[in-house]
Order: C-alpha cells, then structure tokens, then sequence
C-alpha cells in the first residue's frame, strides 16, 4: 500500500514539476482575472435581484419571489451576501392596516378615516403618518368603551439578511481553486529547479 502511493505521490510531483514556470504564470493571471470578474458578477446580481426586492416592496406586489431569487443567487454565489434589508413599505402597510381593523373593533372607523385624511397632509413620510392617526384616534377614543389596544408587528419579521457562502462552485469559486493550484505548482516547479541546479553544482565540485 506504502509503495503505491508513494508512487503516486512520485508521478503527482513529476506531473507538477514538467509544467513550465511561465506556463504556470500565464494560468495563475488567467483564473486570477476570472477571479475578480466572477466576484465582482456575482455582487452586481446580488444588487441587481436586492434592488428587486426593494422595488417589489415600493409596489407591494411580488416580494416573495423577488426575495427567492435573492435568497437562491447568495446561498449559491460566494461575495454576494445582502447586508440588512428592511421591506420597509410594507411594514407600514401592515401597520396601517392594523390601525384600520383596530379601529373598526373599536368602533372608530369614522374616526380613523378623519385621521388619515388629517395625516396625508401633515408629512410625505409614512412613519410620521402612521404616528399621527395613532395619536388622533388615542385623542378620540370613546370613554367608557373596552379599546382594544392595538399592537404593532415585530420588525424582526420584515428584515433580512443573506450571507453567501466562503466558496461556490461558480466562476470565482473555480478560477479561485485553478489560481491557488497554479500558484502552488509554481512554487514546486521553482523549488524543483534550483533542487535541481544545486545538485549538479555539487556533482560538477565533486
């Protein structure tokens, strides 16, 4: 068993070492390139399919798809993690029509569409909006009624984060390999050599 594999290991090394050192050059500047363009494809379709995602949440249509394709680039491309991302709109749709099923159990529809026709002109920003009607129909509430409180979704479940793995069977993650496997051969082919000038030194002393 000992014998076969150091005669493997022995036509491995004699593999390696026959490849030229410029050969080995010429392929590690190669699959280093491929490297770069690979890594830097997979982040452009990671922005590109984030940006879907967020578009999608603007429109309130098609946000589980957009966050499929998302979620199946970066588990299957390395350099394509998404950092945070918030469905920010449609947190506050949920929020508002949270308020608007409250306000109906409370009896106060009447009240919360005053509030929202008040509130659309107070400010452009849709946090502030939402604010305001909560404290219209907390200012309007009918005494002595059983309000039922309302209480707001956990953020937790409209923020996402998608972390790629550390190596992917893509165009970076193969011309990765190649350059790692090249420049370890041009590092044997170089011990190789001056191994091998350095005996004939001694055998030309000798």
């Amino acid at each position: 068993m000992g014998g076969i594999t150091q005669k493997t290991t022995h036509l491995i090394y004699s593999g390696i070492t026959t490849v030229k050192a410029w050969q080995y050059c010429a392929i590690f500047l190669l699959s280093f390139m491929g490297t770069i363009y690979g890594l830097r494809q997979n982040n452009l379709v990671m922005t590109e399919l984030r940006d879907s995602v967020l578009a999608a949440d603007v429109r309130g249509d098609g946000i589980q798809p957009a966050l499929q394709r998302l979620y199946e680039h970066t588990f299957s491309h390395m350099n394509s993690s998404t950092g945070r991302l918030q469905l920010v709109q449609t947190y506050y749709r949920d929020v508002s029509e949270l308020q608007r099923e409250t306000s109906i159990s409370n009896g106060q529809l009447a009240a919360y569409n005053e509030a929202v026709n008040k509130c659309n002109t107070e400010s452009e920003r849709q946090d502030i909006r939402l604010s305001c009607v909560s404290r219209y129909l907390e200012d309007n509430a009918i005494a002595g009624e059983n309000i039922r409180v309302m209480q707001l979704p956990d953020k937790n479940r409209y923020t996402f984060e998608y972390v790629s793995p550390r190596w992917s069977a893509d165009l970076a993650g193969v011309s990765m390999l190649v350059a790692v496997i090249s420049a370890i051969g041009l590092v044997m082919r170089v011990v190789h050599v001056r191994a091998k000038r350095r005996r004939n030194r001694t055998y030309i002393a000798q």
